[in-house]
């Protein structure tokens, strides 16, 4: 989708796409792009993706999924 940026950059784009959408409340988009900001992140830099979405699912009232996603991101982190 990004053409133009570089590969270490792209996750982030990602994020604040993911980020915009669940602003606007689009549910299904806010995972399409936090799933490929998942994909396209550094391997050391991936428990940041999982915090953020962690605190969207908890967000629309995911509770549960929301503890999964932390215990992911606390398994991921350097």
């Amino acid at each position: 989708m990004f053409n133009n940026i570089n590969r270490e950059l792209s996750w982030k784009v990602y994020i604040e796409a993911a980020q915009t959408y669940e602003r606007m409340n689009e549910q299904r988009r806010t995972f399409e792009y936090m799933m490929q900001a998942v994909l396209n992140s550094p391997e050391n830099l991936k428990w940041k993706v999982w915090l953020i979405a962690s605190r969207s699912e908890y967000k629309i009232g995911n509770v549960s999924q929301a503890r999964k996603l932390i215990e992911r991101c606390l398994v991921e982190v350097p």
